[in-house]
């Protein structure tokens, strides 16, 4: 099996192997691990923990719960987007329709 280490942060490790990216956290045992289909989601992963942000897609989540221990899974926050919020004040300001 061919795999080098290709990105290093804090306590996680990125691996890549033949056909994807493998996550791993170095303080626990090797369960505490994830697959990625490239880099930049290992990447993303390893920030939404550092970072304690709960993402709202639930293929990340459990991503996410298996890279880190249940008592760190609970502590991340959810991730709040701004609702949006049109500057123009609704329909038919630019054109003189109200």
């Amino acid at each position: 099996m061919s795999s080098k280490t290709v990105y290093k942060k804090g306590r996680f490790t990125v691996i890549q192997t033949k056909s994807d990216f493998v996550v791993r956290n170095n303080t626990l045992d090797y369960a505490h691990h994830s697959h990625f289909h490239n880099l930049k989601g290992a990447k993303r992963s390893i920030d939404l923990i550092t970072r304690r942000v709960l993402p709202q897609n639930l293929w990340w989540r459990e991503a996410l719960r298996r890279l880190i221990a249940e008592e760190e899974f609970q502590k991340l926050s959810p991730n709040k987007r701004q609702a949006y919020y049109n500057v123009q004040g609704g329909k038919g300001v630019k054109y003189g329709r109200i």
